[in-house]
């Protein structure tokens, strides 16, 4: 499983980074507030295993 940076952006006003991130191979996105790419790469696993969606996707995709 390949996670893709998309893009990193803030929004005028608003402190927070944003980072999108692609998983490989799918057209799922995940929008997340981080301060590093690693952390957004985290926030995005955790969500993937909640969502329960490592075994839609095979390992080697990507």
């Amino acid at each position: 499983m390949v996670l893709e940076v998309i893009d990193v952006y803030r929004y005028e006003g608003f402190p927070e980074k944003r980072i999108r991130l692609r998983l490989a191979g799918t057209n799922i996105v995940f929008n997340v507030v981080a301060d590093s790419v690693e952390e957004a790469v985290e926030k995005a696993l955790r969500m993937i295993k909640h969502l329960r969606l490592q075994r839609l996707v095979p390992d080697d995709v990507g």
